[in-house]
């Protein structure tokens, strides 16, 4: 898979990547590189990037970790709201 599509299929799977412009720079079974641009939104008042856009970007390179050794079979909605009315 390209780093290209590597990055659509982490959109479609993860909208919250495509909304902050998280990107897969190597997508391979053996290794996984995701980046996220810094932006001044993203930053606590110090102007450091804040605690959760570090969360996110490692909880979305587990994922994908996990997609690029296993495939896309792997993914599962448990987690997943089933509908914006739906609370988790």
């Amino acid at each position: 898979m390209t780093d290209a599509a590597a990055t659509e299929l982490i959109h479609a799977q993860v909208p919250l990547c495509a909304t902050l412009g998280i990107t897969a720079d190597t997508f391979r079974p053996d290794e996984v590189v995701l980046s996220l641009d810094w932006a001044p939104n993203l930053c606590t008042g110090n102007d450091m990037l804040h605690g959760g856009m570090v969360m996110t970007l490692a909880d979305s390179a587990g994922e994908a970790v996990d997609v690029a050794a296993l495939g896309q079979e792997v993914l599962v909605a448990g987690h997943r709201a089933r509908k914006a009315s739906d609370r988790l």
